[in-house]
């Protein structure tokens, strides 16, 4: 058997670790557009800050290739996948075959069709060459302007404001849409300035200014921010277009099923690229985060090696800005009839939020109090009915006491 993996991040360790834990001898070749060993991209803003040297960032040790019997083909980009023929084409004019095939090409930074953006201190964030460039531009007391709303912008400006750097963040509507809900990103939006971010919200970018590097960005309220330099972050999208030139089914992503597979035979998709199912809502969605990169890139190469395994994951995330512990997962808005309650301390900055539905927990945010998140993601996954203390779920006094008996041996099982 010869398995083939495009991709060398979260999903593609994963993929490794499953095949090798049902096949130990195969070939399993690796391909990737960039250079470096495989690392843990959501760290980057360490390595911006100066948390983290380089090193630190590496998502396995450097011996991970030998001792899985992996032949690693880093710096070289897949063109195209000919499914039909098994084959696939690099843009060294080289063809590599396969037996079984897992694209795991990740996301790349949204294009922003923004007058300016070409300039040359105009820098992209999100890749480790990405954070390199911009960590050896980077002086003391400049000023930056940040364009975007998500974890990776925010994460960015943290990055930034570490190194003393006047920052601003330009959010068109608000931060964190689809992680958290108004109150507990307006929450975040105040933790955020007491902490010396400045952020600009509700607000256009109309040009970024300046002749050969960025000077001001432009509003669309005709306002301008001075800057040194210009930091996007404006989104990401799926890197799919390998797959252009075959029958597989896409959408946001490559749509998959609970076993990773693709609509075309021996073929499997994983991480960020992948359109698979969440377990609450039932329906196919990209979720581009680590942890479900990980999870599907084992799933499926368990699969890739022959075993029957399913994902059953869900869009989670858990995070920190300067500080402030944030988690949510599952439903975060709920629908017509089911139960949302909410608790919020400002004096201690503490959210918490669970919705219910049919007695089940399906979502939750928690801002500033995250202690119970584990056994909280736990009862969404398994689906528990939880109506036999769901009130010590709503007061905040639940602990592990509380479950029925037969619940925790379902959970040590």
């Amino acid at each position: 058997m010869k398995y083939v993996i495009i991709g060398n991040s979260a999903a593609a360790v994963g993929a490794v670790e499953g095949i090798r834990m049902r096949d130990q001898e195969s070939s399993i070749t690796i391909i990737a557009q960039e250079p470096h060993h495989t690392y843990a991209r959501p760290l980057i803003s360490y390595l911006l800050s100066g948390k983290v040297s380089k090193e630190r960032l590496a998502y396995r040790p450097d011996n991970f290739y030998t001792v899985n019997k992996v032949m690693p083909m880093l710096g070289i980009k897949v063109t195209r996948v000919d499914s039909d023929h098994k084959r696939i084409y690099l843009d060294d004019g080289k063809q590599v075959d396969y037996d079984r095939l897992l694209i795991a090409t990740g996301s790349r930074s949204s294009e922003v069709k923004i007058a300016g953006m070409d300039l040359q201190n105009v820098f992209p964030f999100y890749t480790l060459t990405d954070a390199q460039l911009l960590q050896k531009y980077l002086r003391p007391h400049m000023q930056a302007v940040v364009l975007g709303a998500g974890l990776t912008a925010l994460k960015a400006a943290e990055a930034l404001v570490a190194k003393k750097i006047k920052t601003t963040v330009v959010v068109r509507s608000r931060i964190l849409r689809t992680f958290l809900d108004p109150a507990a990103a307006d929450m975040l939006v105040a933790h955020l300035r007491n902490a010396g971010v400045t952020l600009a919200v509700g607000q256009e970018v109309k040009e970024v200014m300046g002749k050969e590097a960025a000077e001001a960005v432009m509003l669309a309220d005709g306002s301008t921010l001075p800057c040194d330099f210009v930091v996007s972050a404006m989104g990401i999208v799926a890197n799919k277009e390998i797959v252009s030139a075959t029958s597989m089914q896409v959408d946001h992503g490559i749509l998959v099923d609970e076993q990773l597979r693709t609509s075309v035979a021996d073929v499997f998709a994983a991480g960020d690229v992948a359109q698979g199912y969440d377990c609450v809502t039932g329906q196919r969605r990209v979720i581009p985060i680590l942890p479900v990169a990980y999870a599907q890139g084992e799933v499926a190469g368990r699969n890739m090696a022959g075993d029957h395994a399913a994902y059953r994951g869900m869009g989670m995330n858990a995070v920190s800005f300067l500080g402030l512990p944030i988690i949510s997962a599952g439903l975060l808005h709920g629908e017509d009839g089911d139960e949302i309650h909410v608790v919020e301390e400002k004096a201690s900055g503490c959210y918490r939020k669970l919705v219910f539905r049919d007695q089940r927990l399906r979502g939750y945010i928690l801002v500033n109090q995250v202690d119970r998140a584990g056994i909280l993601t736990w009862l969404i996954r398994e689906n528990v009915d939880v109506s036999s203390f769901k009130a010590s779920l709503i007061d905040g006094t639940f602990s592990y006491a509380h479950l029925p008996i037969n619940v925790r041996q379902r959970q040590l099982s």
